[in-house]
């Protein structure tokens, strides 16, 4: 190998991996002196800062490009000697880079799935949200994202859509706002499905947040009163810790016209908490339902 090749292959090799202290000084030296190797070395940076450079490619794309490169070479017809006889070697590369370049074009263009298939306006019309993004440094100054996209959707339904009961009641079980999820409750009013009678049964039963049981209980409250809604509504008014939530579920069966006599039987115990308060609450309803039983008699 002669001296120029020598520092040709150090020119190439420092794109890829740091040059000790020793050979870079032994390169910047040569430089000084050597008028081919300067050239060499401005052809190459010209090559790197080109609009043409794209990024290698991996894989089996990489080898697919290569035999076709190697394949468009002409072989040499002597051991030793240049392929381009009579031509420098910086024109030698410049061909041969060429070559290389036009050929991942070509394969890039010709194969219908792309790795980095994204769409840019996501990110300028912040209708995407990122979450979970992992960053790997590439050579040549590239990096790697990879990165979870939920993307934001607008779409216009009517109410009693399916679809868009299935989007409210799965909101309804993610951490949203708590103003998100009262409003989501709101519409469940407007709907009355038995998907959100079930999602409201289900945060009266494990939500930690009294706002949202509370208005949970008041949405169930329009719903039809069968057997399940009323289980529910008993059971909170003889268990719940939360006196407002008691009051509320109680004014709930008093409206859906509850058998008073039930009720009065329940909160005669003497162990139910906040007797008193239940107590004033319904003496007013089981009064109304014993005259209109007299009236009847």
């Amino acid at each position: 190998m002669s001296n120029c090749e020598k520092f040709e292959e150090m020119i190439l090799s420092g794109e890829w991996q740091t040059l000790s202290p020793a050979e870079d000084e032994a390169l910047s030296h040569h430089i000084k002196d050597c008028p081919a190797c300067r050239e060499f070395l401005k052809l190459h940076g010209q090559l790197q800062s080109s609009a043409f450079r794209l990024p290698l490619p991996g894989g089996d794309s990489f080898f697919s490009m290569r035999r076709r490169v190697l394949a468009a070479i002409p072989q040499a017809e002597k051991p030793g000697r240049s392929i381009w006889p009579g031509y420098p070697l910086i024109w030698q590369f410049a061909a041969a880079s060429v070559l290389l370049i036009s050929a991942f074009l070509l394969g890039r263009f010709s194969t219908s799935s792309l790795q980095n298939n994204f769409d840019s306006g996501l990110i300028s019309d912040n209708s995407a949200e990122f979450s979970n993004v992992r960053v790997t440094p590439l050579n040549r100054n590239r990096v790697e994202l990879t990165f979870d996209l939920t993307r934001t959707v607008s779409l216009t339904r009517p109410e009693a859509d399916p679809d868009v009961s299935a989007i409210l009641v799965n909101s309804l079980h993610q951490d949203d706002t708590i103003a998100e999820r009262l409003a989501l409750i709101a519409q469940s009013i407007r709907i009355k499905n038995q998907s959100f009678k079930k999602v409201l049964i289900q945060l009266l039963e494990v939500d930690s947040h009294p706002v949202i049981r509370l208005r949970a209980l008041q949405a169930l409250g329009y719903f039809e009163a069968d057997s399940q809604v009323t289980n529910t509504l008993l059971k909170i008014v003889s268990t719940d810790a939360n006196i407002s939530m008691r009051l509320t579920a109680l004014d709930i069966l008093i409206t859906q016209q509850f058998a008073a006599d039930s009720l009065q039987q329940l909160i005669n115990q003497e162990t139910l908490p906040f007797q008193a308060a239940l107590q004033q609450k319904i003496l007013p309803y089981v009064e109304l339902s014993n005259t209109q039983k007299q009236t009847n008699h």
